[in-house]
C-alpha cells in the first residue's frame, strides 16, 4: 500500500502521466509477488535442495534485460487487425469516415483509461488529403495538460480499400508507440451491409516486450473495433 501511495505521489510531483503509473503498477506488484513466493519456497525447502530456487531470480534478471539494446529486443513492429460487419454499404462507410463524430462514447473499460480525440478534421477521402486528429490529455486527472495531434495522409484509395500514413504525431500516444498508419478494407455483403477490416500499424516503444507487447496488441484491437463501430457505421 505504501508503495502505491509513493508511486501516485511521485507521479504528481514529477508531472509524470497517470497512465504510466497505471501501466507500471501490474508489473511492479507482479515482481513483488514472485519474490514473495520465492521467499516462501525457500523457507519451506530449507532442508532440501534449493538449486531451483536460485534459478528463478536468474530468470527474472534475464527477462528484465529484454529491450535494453537492439540486440536484446524482440520485434517492435506490429500490424493489428479488427474486423466487424457494419450495417452500411461501402459508399456509406466512406461517407461516414469524413463526418463529425463524438468519439468519447461508452467503450470497453480498458479503453476508458485512455483519453479519446476531441476533434477530427477530415474533409475528403481523396489521395493526398491530410486528416488531423486532435488530443487533449490531463496527465494528472485535471492538471498538467498535454495537447497534441496526429496528422495522417490519405495515401491510397480504391473501391474497397483506403490506406493512410502517419506524417506527424505529437499526441500523448507517441510516448508509448510510434504510429505508422492504417489500412481499411471493405467487403460488401448481402443486405447492404459491409465487412470492414481495420489494420493499425505501429512500432512498440515500451519495454519489456513480454509485458507491453500483448497489452498494446490487445488495446489496439479494441481501438480498431471501437473505431469501426463509431466512425464507419455512423453510431
Amino acid at each position: 500500500m505504501y508503495s502505491l501511495i509513493i508511486m501516485l505521489a511521485s507521479s504528481a510531483i514529477l508531472f509524470e502521466g497517470f497512465l504510466c503509473v497505471v501501466m507500471f503498477m501490474p508489473i511492479y506488484f507482479g515482481v513483488i509477488f514472485i519474490v514473495f513466493l520465492i521467499k516462501l519456497a525457500y523457507e519451506h525447502n530449507k532442508s532440501k535442495s534449493r538449486l531451483h530456487l536460485h534459478v528463478l531470480p536468474l530468470l527474472l534478471f534475464v527477462a528484465a534485460l529484454e529491450g535494453i539494446s537492439p540486440e536484446l529486443s524482440f520485434n517492435r513492429y506490429n500490424a493489428v487487425s479488427a474486423t466487424k460487419v457494419v450495417n452500411a454499404s461501402i459508399p456509406e462507410v466512406k461517407h461516414n469516415l469524413i463526418q463529425p463524430v463524438e468519439l468519447n462514447q461508452e467503450r470497453h473499460w480498458f479503453l476508458s483509461l485512455f483519453p479519446m480525440p476531441y476533434q477530427m478534421d477530415a474533409k475528403a477521402l481523396e489521395e493526398g488529403d491530410i486528416h488531423t486528429i486532435h488530443y487533449r490529455y490531463h496527465r494528472w486527472f485535471v492538471t498538467n495538460t498535454h495537447e497534441g495531434y496526429t496528422k495522417l495522409k490519405v495515401a491510397e484509395v480504391s473501391d474497397r480499400s483506403i490506406r493512410l500514413e502517419v506524417l506527424d504525431d505529437t499526441s500523448y500516444l507517441a510516448t508509448y508507440l510510434n504510429a505508422l498508419g492504417t489500412e481499411i478494407s471493405m467487403h460488401p455483403l448481402d443486405g447492404g451491409s459491409t465487412e470492414v477490416t481495420l489494420t493499425i500499424k505501429y512500432e512498440r516503444l515500451l519495454d519489456p516486450a513480454w509485458y507491453f507487447d500483448p497489452m498494446q496488441k490487445y488495446a489496439t484491437k479494441l481501438v480498431g473495433e471501437y473505431l469501426i463501430g463509431v466512425m464507419m457505421e455512423g453510431h
